[in-house]
């Protein structure tokens, strides 16, 4: 078992009134932080949650949850993130695939039907004022400090397990490209149950940056003027939303954002960048660490490509062009029946079933060998069909699925959720005969009400799947509004 030292500490020690954490008027300076975190461990060892087990947590991001995970990366705790946003029978069969040996809960008095002994723990510590000078601080790390749970959103969820190791690589190979110095801010607009957003704890305690947390109610272009935010990492939904808004760029701080987990829109990065900002695409997964490749993008024909590798990172493509992956911020394996899989090939690669090109250095991602159907002998790659769909003005999101057909084996069916009201179904099919052959154009779009992203921040592709043969298997009972058939 190897050690790292705590940047946490380290922080504390050498910078102890810089910000660490701020939300709405909370305000901690790194030794205040550092205290807080001592205090919780200390709670967690007076409740045997210690070194090699498993803790469950079930929350949104607040300062509470922040803190619970450096306590628990310190005692040595496996931290377990779950979404809140999960049903207590969702939650409960996760408890038992990932053998959780308790849980703590951000609302305890919902706790009704949960099956995990349960840490109690309110989150508060008084500050002590004077304490005695403090030394460097030494992690113990092994194979896994978390294991996160993938998406899920084309099969069964899976637990990654990454080790602090994993995080102090992926966020010092990416310190440059980042721009990521004391003094700035990082908005938590990601979910701590997402490897996108625990890895920004990572780069901001190794730059000795400050976590900016939001308020559970708070706007996100609010926040942006009244907090000092450099950096932000959005997916595309959340910066087509953000950019959607009153928001001037001008009455912010920001000075860098960071796009990932989507194909991202070309007219939003242009935005970005007409308003002064730095725009960085990326790509990476879970098993990743989150980042593998990151850089300024190229616009191919209206698609972007996702950066260069990252230091310490080799990628490969294969003969089918899928992405593999080995180096440093690779996860150990998934964590299956308590035991590793690390499910390497003979030379060490990670097959990421994504699919990629190279275009002047950087990784063109073209989407998931597992989306791909086959129509009429013809291969279909729906991010194909979806970024055409995304780049029309008139649009919001888009998502194609395959159904089955009699005569071709597979077909494609879009859901569209509209940004004008006005847009028809046979507009959307014309529009996409002028930029796609023939037989890539939906046989038929279903009209979504809301955004496709209810929970979480990738499309549920499986659940979208299983509507359209739901929706399509009903036959003459479609209900049409302006071509579409309606999803309700």
């Amino acid at each position: 078992m190897s050690s790292i030292y705590c940047p946490l500490r380290h922080n504390a020690i050498h910078f102890p009134n810089h910000t660490a954490l701020a939300c709405g008027e909370s305000v901690l300076s790194y030794q205040q932080l550092d205290y807080q975190v001592e205090v919780c461990r200390r709670v967690l060892s007076q409740h045997g949650v210690t070194v090699g087990q498993r803790l469950g947590i079930v929350s949104h991001n607040s300062p509470q949850l922040l803190i619970l995970l450096l306590a628990c990366w310190r005692e040595g705790v496996v931290v377990c993130p779950l979404n809140p946003r999960f049903s207590v029978q969702h939650l409960n069969s996760l408890i038992l695939q990932l053998d959780l040996q308790a849980c703590w809960l951000e609302e305890p008095d919902q706790n009704a039907g949960i099956m995990a002994n349960l840490l109690n723990w309110n989150g508060t510590a008084r500050d002590p004022g004077d304490r005695d000078a403090l030394a460097e601080l030494q992690l113990q790390d092994s194979d896994i400090c978390t294991l996160l749970m993938t998406s899920g959103s084309s099969g069964k969820a899976k637990a990654v397990a990454l080790s602090l190791a994993n995080f102090v690589d992926s966020a010092r190979c990416s310190e440059n490209i980042l721009d990521l110095h004391a003094g700035d801010g990082w908005l938590f607009s990601l979910p701590l149950f997402h490897v996108g957003g625990m890895a920004i704890i990572f780069r901001c305690l190794l730059a000795s940056a400050a976590l900016i947390l939001p308020e559970k109610t708070a706007e996100l272009a609010g926040i942006l003027r009244q907090q000092h935010v450099t950096h932000l990492s959005m997916v595309n939904t959340q910066l087509y939303r953000l950019l959607d808004s009153d928001l001037d760029w001008s009455q912010t701080s920001a000075r860098v954002m960071l796009l990932g987990g989507s194909a991202v829109t070309p007219s939003l990065v242009q935005q970005c960048r007409s308003a002064g900002l730095k725009v960085l695409t990326s790509f990476g997964m879970t098993e990743t660490t989150a980042l593998a490749c990151c850089g300024e993008p190229i616009d191919i024909n209206g698609v972007l490509t996702s950066g260069a590798p990252l230091p310490s990172r080799d990628i490969v493509l294969a003969d089918n062009g899928e992405i593999l992956l080995r180096g440093p911020g690779v996860f150990s394996g998934y964590w299956i029946n308590g035991e590793l899989d690390s499910v390497r090939d003979e030379n060490g690669w990670f097959h990421s079933r994504d699919k990629a090109r190279w275009v002047q250095g950087q990784l063109l991602v073209e989407g998931r060998l597992d989306n791909m159907m086959i129509s009429g002998g013809e291969n279909i790659q729906p991010e194909e069909i979806e970024r055409v769909l995304q780049a029309d003005p008139d649009i919001a999101e888009a998502l194609v699925v395959p159904v089955n057909s009699q005569e071709f084996g597979q077909r494609p069916v879009a859901f569209i959720h509209r940004k004008n009201s006005g847009l028809e179904a046979p507009q959307i099919a014309e529009r996409l005969a002028a930029a796609l052959a023939k037989f890539k154009v939906p046989d038929y779009f279903i009209l979504c009400s809301g955004p496709l992203a209810d929970s979480g921040l990738k499309v549920n592709r499986r659940h979208y799947k299983e509507r359209a043969l739901e929706i399509m298997s009903n036959g003459e009972k479609h209900t049409l509004r302006d071509g579409f058939i309606v999803n309700s």
